[in-house]
């Protein structure tokens, strides 16, 4: 790169430095549509295709000295937006840099090589030598089997794809002192987890940063009103990034700052008891419990999993109670992120009962040592184990009697996987087992029933336990106040997944007068799981199945004297108040409006050509969606416009509307109406 393309990208930044909210106190929406800022940060993305090096040691100054701004003056609002723009931006940088190498890779494979020369000349060999063995090879080259502590070898693909999937592939390499630094400026944003904190139902839907959103130092924007939710969980998004992006161009680095995290967690001053009986943790004590949470966010394949699970296993037992804790909190997502990231390793881990991730086994064993009598513990470290038992196949042949055991520590998580389905017989541990049984069902929906599988088998068998632990479920909570929706909607949508006749049979009881509300929320929610999965037509007959309920639930909107009152009410209200005349079940409202905007083809399918609900629906099919989007509420407003536009461009709508209304004269009124639809977000604006 010319000193002049690099004097002109320290320009921009400097530039963009000046417009910051802790410079401006700005909001971070004023400063993303400051025109200025638009052209900048769009030059650097584009910088970064090529550049990306310089772009980062522009940018890594300026969070440094917000670091040293905070550690001198505390936690002030408009540092901490400035912070949540600069990752957001390094993150978008990343992404233009791997989506740029992948499009050219002969460019990007070049620049690999001459990075390497580098590296060997300024003195890295050690580095360079932990890279050879924990990276995979490129191109043709084979790669070696992993060899296990117990009888059993797993063999990873002989070629990794070359994309995010292949760690190492034709990324472009930072310089090892660069992403040290880089990665360090990232750790310093997370904090540790809460004591009591434990996987919530969120991550079954998605896996991802959501879950773990609690682990970013927060503590700040309660004092930020206008920053909500969702700006929380794209700054978590943004922050994931840039450490999948360095765990995937500089693994090296990566596991090298993890192995010395963990070293030094063993020797770290152990915590503190105040007088008060309150317990004070020790500064260096919070920085390292929060710096082990990039195993969530780090893109692994085979091998570098068993890495992890390896250096896990030297240091599990010694490690303090916290810390451990803190690790079973967070193996589940770093598996759970192998298995998406690498589906087609998952599926070979699985084709044969004799193969089994490195570390896996050990580990298991040593997480008993952490199980007690307590529920919270056992709602810790079953998932922990869950996800350790995917990485041994060998056990589900076990559990689902097709083979017989042929060691102990077979037999023991053999006795696991019995002990979850017994758990969801137990009040106490219920709720946990559930979760577990549906991850594990999550699982099995990667393989089909002509597969091989032991893990579909065994899910196959207990997911008639899961259904009526569902059902115990809901029918312990008769007013809906301590449902988890989430964990419904995520065990219904498992349960379509793996086996699709049985939900297709119960749902029209799920729609009863009397069944309780959470039921149809959960499977209108589970539908719009599987629409936006965005599979084949293999849902149809489910979706077919609901369609009248859900024209019938829009047709009875429609009707209500006070739609905008009522909603607003009901949203404020407990979940049993909303079962009165008077006011509308906000959360069935907004599951109904989240399916259809997911697909809204939904609402024009006929199974039968004398459906009323079709009629009365078509009689006005706009009006709920128009009169929702003049309301107060924003998350219903926004889920309206969706499906408002929808109606008004579907050209199966308006052929069946031909077909069953015939009034040319009213045809035409309904075109004129629907397209008036993209002036109400003007109008709601106006009116607020």
């Amino acid at each position: 790169m010319s000193a002049r393309d690099s004097k002109l990208i320290y320009t921009l930044v400097d530039r963009l430095a000046t417009k910051l909210p802790h410079r401006t106190g700005a909001e971070v929406d004023d400063v993303r549509s400051d025109n200025l800022v638009i052209l900048t940060q769009d030059t650097l993305i584009e910088s970064s295709k090529a550049h990306l090096p310089v772009v980062i040691d522009a940018l890594l100054p300026i969070l440094d000295d917000l670091f040293r701004s905070k550690a001198y003056a505390g936690e002030d609002t408009y540092l901490r937006r400035s912070e949540i723009y600069l990752v957001g931006l390094l993150a978008a940088c990343c992404s233009a840099s791997s989506d740029f190498a992948q499009s050219d890779p002969n460019r990007a494979q070049g620049r690999r090589a001459r990075h390497a020369g580098k590296q060997s000349q300024s003195g890295m060999d050690s580095l360079s030598m932990l890279s050879d063995a924990t990276t995979l090879t490129q191109n043709d080259s084979s790669v070696r089997g992993i060899r296990s502590n117990t009888d059993h070898d797993y063999d990873p693909p002989d070629q990794y794809p070359e994309d995010f999937g292949g760690a190492g592939g034709t990324l472009p390499t930072l310089e090892n002192a660069q992403a040290q630094r880089l990665l360090d400026s990232i750790i310093r944003l997370f904090s540790p987890l809460p004591d009591d904190f434990e996987l919530p139902s969120t991550w079954l839907l998605d896996g991802e940063v959501r879950a773990y959103r609690q682990t970013i130092d927060y503590s700040s924007f309660q004092e930020i009103p206008d920053t909500n939710t969702r700006a929380l969980e794209e700054f978590g998004r943004t922050t994931a990034k840039v450490v999948e992006y360095l765990s995937l161009s500089n693994w090296s680095v990566v596991f090298t700052c993890f192995q010395g995290k963990l070293r030094l967690l063993r020797s770290v001053v152990p915590t503190a008891v105040a007088t008060n009986g309150v317990q004070e943790r020790h500064e260096d004590d919070v920085n390292l419990l929060a710096a082990l949470q990039i195993m969530v966010y780090l893109h692994l394949n085979g091998r570098q999993l068993s890495l992890i699970l390896q250096e896990l296993n030297g240091c599990f037992l010694s490690l303090r109670k916290d810390a451990q804790i803190a690790i079973a909190v967070l193996l589940p997502g770093t598996v759970a992120r192998w298995m998406k990231n690498n589906p087609a390793e998952f599926a070979s881990l699985h084709s044969s009962y004799n193969k089994a991730i490195n570390g896996a086994d050990v580990l298991f064993e040593m997480a008993n040592a952490i199980t007690d009598s307590q529920v919270r513990r056992k709602g810790v470290v079953w998932p922990m184990q869950t996800a350790l038992v995917l990485l041994v196949p060998e056990a589900f042949w076990v559990a689902a009697n097709m083979r017989d055991s042929r060691s102990g520590q077979v037999a023991k998580k053999a006795a696991f996987l019995e002990a979850l389905r017994k758990g969801l017989s137990s009040p106490r541990n219920h709720q946990s087992a559930l979760f577990c049984l549906i991850w594990l069902c999550q699982a099995a929906t990667r393989f089909s029933f002509e597969s091989e599988s032991a893990l579909y088998s065994y899910a196959v068998d207990f997911q008639t336990d899961v259904r009526q632990g569902i059902l115990h479920f809901v029918a312990d909570n008769p007013d809906d106040s301590d449902v988890d929706y989430d964990l419904l909607v995520a065990s219904l949508a498992a349960l379509a997944q793996l086996d699709l006749d049985p939900i297709i049979q119960v749902a029209p009881r799920f729609f009863d007068v009397e069944s309780p509300r959470s039921l149809r929320i959960g499977l209108v929610g589970a539908c719009s799981v599987l629409a936006n999965q965005g599979e084949d037509d293999r849902f149809d007959p489910l979706f077919a199945r609901i369609a009248p309920f859900l024209r019938r639930y829009i047709t009875s909107l429609r009707s209500h004297p006070s739609l905008h009152s009522a909603l607003s009410q009901s949203s404020t209200n407990s979940p049993s108040s909303s079962e009165s005349e008077s006011l509308i079940d906000y959360g069935l409202t907004n599951a109904v409006l989240q399916l259809c905007g997911a697909r809204f083809k939904t609402l024009v399918e006929v199974e039968d050509e004398s459906d009323e609900t079709m009629t009365d629906w078509l009689a006005d099919p706009n009006r709920v969606f128009i009169d929702i989007m003049a309301g107060e509420d924003e998350n219903l407003r926004n889920r309206a416009r969706v499906v408002a536009q929808q109606v008004g461009s579907s050209k199966a709508l308006f052929e069946l509307r031909a077909k069953r209304m015939r009034s040319r004269q009213i045809m035409f009124e309904d075109l004129w109406r629907f397209s008036q639809v993209s002036s109400i977000p003007g109008i709601v604006a106006c009116k607020s």
